[in-house]
């Protein structure tokens, strides 16, 4: 058949987030890129900042996070993106440094900046946005609330292991 000759060449997706940590939201954002993509670039972002309650986790605790989240075999890549608190300098720093074919997002700002900077932008469904927001798990966390319903078991397991609850409450009695 006709089609069987049009080979469609590969498409390489960046999304951007901090993941602090990776929660079900998240996943579901992940898993509609990869449902339409080849390939995956996750950028963690503010991966150039120190613990605070608004960013407890590594760069290398999170990518943990991603990476157990998803089949062996499945191609995510995911990079650190360090903030500089200048919307020109930070995308510049992006292009510059992570190759890809087109960016997701459900930022208007990202959407915005990226497309200012002329990179193809498909834009992400929120999944849950009322639930899913990290700053309510970390609140969850210090409260002793059901945060675990809110993350991935895969996530709720790396949490455990680098004593992440303790960190937490410790980074919020910080502010």
């Amino acid at each position: 058949m006709l089609l069987d000759l049009i080979k469609r060449s590969k498409m390489r997706a960046l999304v951007i987030g901090r993941f602090q940590p990776l929660h079900n939201g998240h996943l579901q954002m992940l898993g509609y890129v990869a449902g339409r993509e080849d390939e995956i670039v996750v950028g963690i972002g503010s991966s150039n900042r120190p613990a605070s309650f608004q960013n407890p986790f590594t760069f290398s605790e999170r990518r943990n996070m991603i990476e157990s989240c998803f089949t062996p075999g499945v191609p995510v890549e995911c990079v650190g993106i360090p903030d500089f608190g200048d919307d020109n300098r930070w995308v510049g720093h992006v292009l510059d440094n992570i190759e890809f074919d087109v960016f997701y997002t459900n930022s208007v700002n990202e959407k915005r900046i990226f497309e200012e900077a002329g990179v193809a932008v498909e834009e992400v469904p929120f999944y849950g946005r009322d639930r899913h927001i990290a700053r309510h798990v970390r609140e969850k966390m210090v409260l002793g609330g059901d945060w675990q319903s809110l993350v991935p078991k895969c996530v709720e397991k790396i949490i455990a292991e680098v004593g992440g609850v303790e960190r937490v409450k410790s980074l919020r009695e910080r502010v």
